[in-house]
């Protein structure tokens, strides 16, 4: 069960450095609102402004910062809070048809988190 855990926050840490490449991308303003609503612990914020780039050519970029945040949320294991943001994010990939597996693939590896710990 241990070494479920370490693999797994092993392949989280992994994919926390892959962003790094995208926050150029994304401009200095998206990413500071979502900072904001992060820090302040507001899903609902997160979900407007990942609605209001819905429709930009920066809405790749936008998400996938903020799953860079929700990373770093399940490593410091906040996993309910992890959760909610998923679902928006899922939410708003439906919504938007913009087809992302990663967001699946984090809810997934949360719930088996949520298995070892019961």
């Amino acid at each position: 069960m241990r070494k479920r855990i370490i693999v797994l926050l092993t392949v989280l840490t992994f994919f926390l450095l892959n962003p790094l490449f995208v926050f150029s991308e994304t401009s200095k303003g998206s990413q500071l609102l979502i900072d904001t609503a992060i820090r302040s612990k507001s899903s609902l914020q997160v979900k407007k402004i990942l609605q209001k780039y819905q429709n930009s050519p920066d809405y790749k970029s936008v998400e996938e910062y903020s799953m860079s945040w929700i990373r770093k949320i399940i490593i410091q294991g906040d996993y309910d809070f992890a959760t909610d943001l998923i679902f928006i994010i899922i939410e708003s990939n439906i919504d938007c048809d913009y087809e992302d597996d990663e967001a699946f693939d984090l809810y997934g590896e949360l719930i088996s988190v949520y298995s070892l710990k019961r």
